[in-house]
């Protein structure tokens, strides 16, 4: 599991996947979506991706993240 997320300005803080839901539900919003289902579904699969991606104590980065989505 991802437990950290590097920032823009190099912090490592606390992976949150919440935050991910979050972010894609207000895009969904921004263009007339409600399928809010759909944006946690992303998020796991996101999640699984970073799992395999960033193991072994690397960690991936905001922008690293934003491309999966």
């Amino acid at each position: 599991m991802v437990e950290y997320i590097r920032k823009r300005d190099g912090r490592l803080v606390p992976f949150e996947e919440e935050k991910i839901t979050g972010a894609i539900a207000k895009a969904v919003q921004a263009v007339g979506g409600s399928d809010m289902d759909k944006a946690a579904e992303i998020t796991r699969q996101v999640s699984g991706i970073l799992e395999v991606l960033y193991k072994d104590n690397r960690f991936p980065t905001v922008e690293n993240v934003q491309d999966l989505v």
